[in-house]
């Protein structure tokens, strides 16, 4: 008994986690585009404190997910551990990306530069928050596509959503050969790939998290 409770109370924190996650997104996104031109110091500072948030809830929850899979099928074990351990490599590659950006602000002089263009380090971001993260974006959605179908746990219309975010994260993979204007939708660093292609998966997280916690005591 004291073990379904705990279990319980996991699938909860797990879908509570989910939901901030999902909301802490928008809140960077906003963040971003809130100056067309160089922004201030303090909005890149804020807007990676917001980041590194956002991923500590998505490692959370991810920790979660993969448990609760884990718990209620006994199989595709190797698929669950490939897709646990290439989402933590994602946010890994993201927390160094949003090191890097906070470094381009965080000089002698004080001074203010586009973090995402200008910079030593901006170029060794372009593929972090590019073509990497996309391709392991891709790699981690389409797996739990296939889990979901493979165990039917949860809906499987959560399986075709994971699928379809997989593919627009792979479209993207190329982008690196686009240039590198952060104005172009299809660009190493365009607002298509490091904003639209990179949140998409917070919507299936939010999907996730609802039906978590709505059906906690069914899992």
């Amino acid at each position: 008994m004291e073990n379904i409770k705990d279990f319980r109370q996991m699938v909860k924190i797990t879908g509570i986690i989910g939901i901030l996650t999902f909301l802490t997104v928008p809140i960077t996104m906003i963040l971003y585009f809130m100056y067309s031109g160089v922004p201030p110091i303090w909005n890149v500072l804020l807007r990676t404190l917001v980041a590194l948030f956002s991923l500590l809830f998505e490692l959370i929850f991810f920790t979660g997910f993969q448990q609760i899979i884990k718990k209620i099928t006994k199989e595709n074990n190797w698929l669950i551990i490939l897709m646990y351990n290439t989402v933590c490599v994602c946010i890994a590659i993201n927390f160094v990306a949003h090191s890097l950006e906070a470094g381009g602000v965080l000089n002698p002089e004080g001074v203010a530069i586009d973090a995402t263009q200008d910079g030593l380090l901006a170029q060794g971001n372009y593929l972090l928050y590019g073509s990497i993260s996309r391709l392991l974006m891709a790699t981690y959605m389409g797996i739990i596509g296939i889990i979901t179908f493979k165990t039917r746990i949860f809906p499987k219309w959560t399986g075709w959503m994971a699928i379809i975010i997989g593919i627009i994260n792979l479209i993207f993979v190329p982008s690196m050969f686009y240039g590198t204007n952060a104005g172009d939708f299809y660009s190493a660093v365009g607002w298509g790939n490091s904003a639209v292609a990179a949140s998409l998966f917070t919507w299936w997280i939010l999907a996730i998290s609802i039906i978590l916690i709505k059906n906690k005591n069914e899992l």
